[in-house]
């Protein structure tokens, strides 16, 4: 059973990601996202062609994934089936589900690392998340304080990857995870 916590982060995200408000996922709605955030931190059209092949081989695996939430198998996930199927495949199938998600977080990170020194600065981490309904300026910056816990103003791929990890699983409110997509301890 999900906790609190797992379900305002799993409802959250599927509200930040349902980019037409249908109250339905759908691949346009993942594909979309995708494709704007590669479109905002590579304007140069041949490092921009590149990125976006890498962002469509990569969605597939994910959408993959999001397809097995679809119980009635019309092409969408609706609000309840994304419920349903976080708390059995993303809670029950975590090595499964930790391995689409290291795949699709690693290349995300690559993709927003654009002086390729395996680090995101704030300036590189907010390229990833400017996608206007995904994260407020504010939460980015809270999000990324919270990764850099050295105070280094960058963060590397694993603690990147870990804070993704631990917002989809995680269910302590003092993590990074906790406030990876905006602030998700305080009920809404």
């Amino acid at each position: 059973m999900l906790s609190r916590l797992q379900r305002r982060k799993a409802g959250q995200l599927f509200e930040r990601f349902d980019r037409d408000g249908s109250g339905a996922l759908t691949y346009g709605d993942f594909y979309d996202v995708a494709r704007e955030t590669v479109r905002r931190t590579y304007p140069d059209p041949g490092e921009l062609e590149r990125h976006l092949r890498t962002v469509d081989a990569d969605l597939k695996p994910w959408w993959d994934f999001i397809t097995r939430l679809d119980r009635n198998a019309d092409g969408e996930v609706s609000l309840d089936e994304w419920l349903r199927g976080y708390e059995d495949f993303v809670m029950k199938d975590v090595a499964g589900f930790g391995s689409v998600l290291l795949k699709i977080s690693g290349t995300w990170f690559e993709n927003a690392d654009v002086d390729h020194d395996g680090l995101l600065t704030y300036d590189e981490y907010l390229s990833l998340f400017a996608v206007p309904g995904i994260q407020t300026p504010q939460e980015a910056r809270a999000a990324f304080t919270r990764m850099d816990s050295r105070g280094t103003g960058q963060v590397s791929k694993a603690q990147y990857i870990l804070t993704v990890y631990d917002f989809f699983v995680g269910d302590d409110a003092g993590t990074p995870g906790a406030v990876f997509m905006g602030d998700t301890t305080k009920p809404a």
